[in-house]
């Protein structure tokens, strides 16, 4: 309680006073920053706010990166992907027809072999994709379409980094990342996918509009909040840690690689450049 002045008088032309209530801001400790916390307090925004396509390019080259090359990272993803995604996905008919239930099933089984639109991955290998994009660039899109016959659905599953803003400009209110948003339910309407060059090692900056009907933007479930379109790479809050543990392991084993070539270097305990003669009249002068 914080005791304030008023304009108001005793009749002794004293002043008057009252306590006002004030908020107790000091409940909880982790409000205050100090020398054993140090460290600024980061700003306040909305999830999108936070995620920019700034900052997602740039978490995603490091983390894309660290699976390339860090074998701790790989570890990781590969443990992961397994426990999410299995051995196969399979579905279990369960009417009272027993030999439609099989026809479904094998054509099940057979729609998962061949579902990419490319032939080369199954539903398995693209479900195990997904969850890896989910620790690297932070999710990936399914674009859904049916066949030229229009008969069998299939899977164009395309690079996330690929979305873009139009013309690369930055975020704005309608545009996230490359996700056009309705101005009035947030929901995406259009996303905008940019090409690789021919080499595909560089996008252009005038991506196409595809409307959301069919394709889908696979996110990471355990990192998508409320109004969120985008997702960072999981991996992108141990970066860090990762490079630090690198670094690590190349100095230790550097100081062990230079100790064994000292110690092979140096075959005994006096120089090798001394001669007999000289130890002879060295141990004399000694004893």
């Amino acid at each position: 309680m914080s005791i304030i002045k008023t304009k108001l008088v005793d009749s002794s032309g004293q002043p008057l006073y009252y306590r006002a209530p004030s908020a107790m801001h000091n409940s909880h400790r982790n409000t205050k920053r100090g020398r054993t916390r140090g460290g600024s307090r980061g700003p306040i925004g909305s999830n999108n706010a936070h995620n920019d396509s700034r900052s997602i390019e740039d978490l995603i080259r490091d983390c894309t990166a660290l699976k390339r090359s860090n074998h701790l990272a790989q570890a990781v993803i590969g443990a992961r992907s397994d426990h999410v995604v299995g051995s196969k996905p399979a579905v279990e008919a369960r009417t009272s027809n027993k030999k439609w239930n099989k026809l479904v099933e094998a054509r099940f089984a057979d729609w998962c072999d061949q579902c990419d639109i490319t032939k080369q991955l199954s539903l398995s290998e693209i479900a195990s994709a997904v969850v890896n994009s989910w620790d690297c660039t932070g999710g990936m899109i399914a674009h859904k379409f049916l066949s030229p016959e229009g008969n069998r659905p299939s899977l164009q599953m395309i690079d996330v980094i690929r979305l873009m803003n139009p013309k690369g400009k930055p975020d704005s209110k309608n545009y996230h990342g490359g996700v056009e948003l309705s101005e009035s339910t947030l929901s995406p309407l259009r996303y905008h996918i940019a090409d690789w060059n021919d080499q595909g090692t560089s996008l252009d900056h005038d991506p196409k509009a595809y409307n959301a009907e069919n394709i889908l933007l696979i996110n990471n479930p355990h990192l998508q909040d409320i109004n969120q379109h985008r997702t960072v790479p999981r991996l992108s809050s141990v970066i860090d840690r990762f490079e630090t543990i690198e670094r690590a392991g190349t100095s230790t084993w550097g100081a062990y690689e230079l100790a064994t070539y000292i110690a092979l270097f140096i075959i005994r305990a006096q120089a090798q450049g001394i001669s007999v003669s000289e130890q002879i009249a060295q141990a004399s002068v000694t004893a």
